[in-house]
């Protein structure tokens, strides 16, 4: 019966993967996803690591992300950008489409560059003060993964009894997936309606993956 379920919800998860991203082979995100967390957990308890990367003096923020575990999710959410960069740069940017107009291709190419999901999560983040925003921009980390196929841009968010929410892209890359986690310090993930009132201002659509 356990084997059934555990079928199950494999099947269920690669018709998501499908769904979000427009996988060109069955990917599962969902354990990919799960790898990034737990190296994230990994990294913040490690005093060396957050040494080096200039957090341990913000110690008392760090304990806030410091947790049992980070590889057992209550919750992950798929998040779907619908918005372009540049439509969401002009929606929250203080400048006139003219003004934007008028800007040198070079200088639009660098903006659009950073209207991302990541952008998205720091400026969150920020809102909770300059130590939260300095301690999570130190605990962003990449991988790559070969041998798996995305067509799109997708966003799965993970949600932990303990620890702090994280949430990890997934983009098309040569040969692969290249993956981003960072840490999504706010208390509206535990609810799907607050998460959607989180996103919707960025025109993005947040939808259960597992629960």
């Amino acid at each position: 019966m356990k084997k059934l379920l555990q079928s199950s919800m494999l099947v269920i998860l690669s018709i998501c993967c499908v769904f979000f991203c427009g996988c060109a082979k069955e990917t599962d995100l969902y354990s990919l996803g799960l790898q990034m967390t737990t190296t994230m957990e990994e990294i913040v308890k490690n005093d060396f690591y957050s040494k080096y990367c200039g957090s341990s003096y913000v110690s008392e923020e760090r304990n806030q992300l410091i947790a049992n575990d980070y590889d057992t999710p209550t919750k992950v959410y798929g998040i779907t950008m619908f918005t372009d960069a540049e439509a969401l740069f002009l929606k929250f940017g203080t400048i006139t489409e003219k003004e934007w107009n008028e800007l040198p291709n070079s200088v639009k190419e660098q903006i659009l560059n950073n209207m991302t999901m990541s952008r998205l999560v720091t400026d969150i983040n920020a809102e909770n003060g300059s130590n939260i925003f300095a301690l999570t921009n130190s605990y962003i980390i990449t991988k790559q993964f070969e041998g798996y196929s995305i067509k799109n841009e997708c966003y799965y968010l993970y949600v932990f009894e303990t620890g702090k929410p994280i949430i990890v892209t997934f983009s098309p890359s040569h040969n692969g997936i290249k993956a981003i986690a960072q840490f999504l310090i706010t208390e509206k993930v535990y609810s799907l309606s607050a998460l959607r009132e989180l996103f919707g201002d960025y025109d993005c659509q947040v939808s259960v993956i597992f629960s």
